[in-house]
């Protein structure tokens, strides 16, 4: 079987010669469930269905050592922990949309692009050599690190110390209770008969503990 009878006409991605003919017939097949899954979405795509067909780019391209470089170059993906090195063009191809789409949903999915010469990022791409072998190739990709997900606060607040409180100034002291006071209380505020109040006198003297007389 010849390449031409297993590839299409158009719409191949750049360097689809470099495969085996197993890995093109993956490619292909892969890239067809894509096209097949737009048709059959109505409300566009989910924000999960990009991070699944990520999987599966992952899944084709980590399938064997052997000419992995090859699937990654054509897909234009490579994976790290959590970090992509992607080539817009060559991945739209494979997932059948456009840049500004896949950008979007990258974004969403918490990844943002590091800056041309970040140091993660040569470190990445040093471990592939068509990209270190070839300038013109390298300024296509472009790296994608995942932000962490902050679960809690990195930063310890710390309470601030409370001034000492004199315990004097806040809780005054009884004052100094008379039996006048009690008396005066009795005879204008409280309405008990006068026969009364001498013994009603005596009674809440002896509760509180200060003599009924002066």
């Amino acid at each position: 079987m010849s390449y031409s009878s297993i590839a299409p006409d158009n719409n191949m991605p750049l360097h689809w010669e470099i495969l085996s003919k197993t890995d093109l017939t993956g490619y292909l097949s892969l890239r067809n469930f894509f096209y097949e899954q737009i048709h059959k979405s109505r409300k566009g795509e989910r924000l999960d269905s990009l991070s699944d067909k990520l999987n599966l780019i992952k899944k084709y391209v980590d399938s064997s050592e052997q000419d992995k470089w090859k699937r990654c170059k054509v897909c234009g993906i490579i994976f790290f922990d959590e970090t992509l090195i992607i080539n817009i063009q060559q991945l739209r191809i494979l997932l059948g949309k456009c840049k500004s789409s896949i950008n979007g949903s990258l974004q969403q999915l918490g990844y943002t692009s590091l800056p041309q010469g970040a140091p993660f990022g040569q470190a990445a791409i040093s471990q592939y050599e068509f990209l270190v072998n070839d300038k013109s190739e390298v300024k296509k990709w472009t790296v994608r690190e995942k932000k962490q997900e902050i679960t809690e606060k990195e930063e310890t607040i710390t309470p601030k110390i409370l001034p000492t409180v004199q315990l004097h100034k806040v809780i005054p002291e009884p004052s100094q209770i008379e039996t006048w006071d009690i008396r005066n209380l009795l005879n204008n505020s409280m309405p008990c008969p006068i026969k009364f109040r001498a013994k009603l006198l005596n009674k809440v003297c002896q509760q509180v503990s200060i003599p009924a007389h002066a």
